[in-house]
């Protein structure tokens, strides 16, 4: 299997600091945790750290098997029938995804945007764009990637100056009084597993240029994550108040309509909504090209192209069922209780088990992969 595009290191930590940061730019489920008190911007930051914990599995894979294709990774550590069977496990986690946030999206879109507008035609217009940038192919959804994931990360900073002068810090006060140390550490490793960009980093590692450094660029974009992700909570809670920014559906989006320019901007919250729904077609058509990414490998296609169409549909049919467009029910399946158990088995189970197999074959697999990356520099280097 062919490289078609190269993804740089910058790219690659946009990519996966874009994605990651939709859910606390949206819903931020952190308020919706176990230790959901004034202690919960511990929780995000704890969480952190589990998230890089967790992704040690696959992050040993990405560092092991740069370059290769994650259909080729699975054929060489269970075989080429097994293989393909295994690879298409990751399949639901990216549908998963993008119908999640499909849904909790378009759900926010009706509830404060568009409000007399059917939820239909806000799904089928919000999977054009999406289609399109998938069609592109991953070396635009490198480059978007650079432009989206900056204008959110301004944006976020933008609104943490403009807040600070309404912020009530006594509301974090008093630390850990009313936690205990084990209740927020499985606060944070509840928040932690539901995080999975590090299978973006497993995916795209076989798109990375030779410069670029899979570990250093993981921890690179857990850092700039952590640090935008408690500009987003802080002011949240310290300017609504922990109670208010819990009962709203978007709790930032409810922090920004309270600040302003300085008396020269007003309804500053339109910044917020500029950069959130670039911020939300980029993370779905990043589900919607991981899952084609791997159904292409598996079905031994040209590109990933035939499958956009059905992944769109297929998501537009889920998202529609009744249920789903309740608001109760989106927050259900976003809640501690629920998401991180859909996403682990995917982020830790499968790598685990690759991680572990790997190990008992590495001398058998090793000679292998040495001479497939031998074979794919003499292709590299004949098309310089």
């Amino acid at each position: 299997m062919k490289r078609k595009s190269v993804i740089s290191e910058p790219q690659l930590i946009m990519i996966s600091i874009g994605s990651a940061l939709m859910f606390p730019y949206t819903i931020m489920p952190v308020l919706h945790s176990a230790n959901a008190n004034q202690d919960v911007w511990l929780v995000q930051i704890l969480g952190v750290f589990y998230v890089v914990f967790l992704s040690i599995p696959a992050l040993f894979l990405a560092n092991r098997f740069r370059g290769v294709h994650i259909v080729e990774i699975c054929k060489l550590i269970f075989g080429k029938s097994f293989g393909k069977i295994y690879v298409a496990l990751f399949v639901p986690i990216f549908f998963f995804c993008f119908c999640s946030c499909l849904a909790i999206g378009n759900v926010f879109i009706n509830l404060d945007l568009l409000t007399e507008t059917p939820k239909w035609i806000i799904y089928a217009f919000s999977i054009l764009p999406m289609a399109y940038l998938v069609y592109k192919g991953p070396g635009t959804i490198g480059r978007i990637s650079l432009f989206v994931t900056t204008f959110i990360i301004i944006t976020i900073i933008l609104f943490a100056i403009l807040g600070v002068s309404m912020m009530d810090l006594k509301i974090l006060r008093p630390v850990m009084s009313d936690s205990t140390f084990w209740n927020l550490n499985k606060a944070a490793f509840l928040h932690g597993s539901r995080i999975s960009e590090i299978l973006d980093f497993l995916m795209f590692s076989y798109y990375a240029d030779k410069k670029t450094n899979i570990n250093r660029s993981y921890l690179l974009s857990a850092l700039i994550y952590l640090s935008a992700t408690s500009l987003i909570i802080l002011p949240t809670i310290t300017v609504l108040g922990l109670d208010v920014a819990k009962n709203a559906f978007n709790p930032y989006f409810s922090y920004t309509r309270q600040v302003h320019g300085y008396d020269v901007i007003q309804r500053v919250q339109a910044i917020n909504a500029l950069a959130w729904f670039p911020g939300l077609i980029f993370k779905l058509s990043l589900n919607i090209f991981l899952g084609c990414h791997i159904l292409s490998g598996v079905f031994k296609t040209k590109s990933h192209k035939p499958f956009i169409l059905p992944f769109c549909i297929a998501g537009f049919v889920t998202v529609m069922l009744p249920g789903l467009n309740k608001v109760n029910t989106l927050l259900e399946l976003a809640s501690d209780s629920v998401f991180p158990w859909i996403v682990l088995p995917f982020t830790v189970g499968l790598p685990l088990i690759m991680v572990l197999v790997y190990l008992l074959r590495k001398k058998k697999i090793d000679k292998v992969l040495a001479k497939k990356k031998a074979r794919a520099s003499v292709l590299d280097s004949e098309e310089i």
